[in-house]
């Protein structure tokens, strides 16, 4: 296996997924409002992404899973400070590559 730095990677400029399934658009936005205090990519940026993934339903779903995950512990933690939501979000996010970041308190 080939190791990489990550400042080194560059996204896809090929276009895999042009046409986006009707009502893409709208989860995204779902999922984008829910997570907008952590996770600043334009929905343009998201769009192109997705577009650019060769499975976007099975990313939407990814991405929609933490929404949820996030919203519920934030629902139940209602006073955490920016940094503590921005780790909240990083561990969520993390998980779903394998990766551990704990969630400091």
């Amino acid at each position: 296996m080939k190791k990489v730095n990550l400042k080194d990677l560059r996204p896809s400029t090929t276009i895999s997924s042009p046409l986006l399934p009707t009502g893409f658009i709208e989860r995204v936005q779902v999922f984008k409002k829910v997570l907008a205090e952590v996770e600043k990519t334009t929905l343009e940026e998201t769009i192109l992404n997705f577009q650019r993934d060769q499975h976007p339903e099975k990313e939407l779903e990814i991405w929609e899973d933490i929404a949820s995950a996030y919203e519920g512990y934030i629902m139940s933690h209602p006073n955490l400070s920016p940094d503590k939501k921005r780790n909240v979000f990083s561990s969520f996010l993390a998980k779903t590559v394998g990766m551990e970041i704990p969630i400091t308190n």
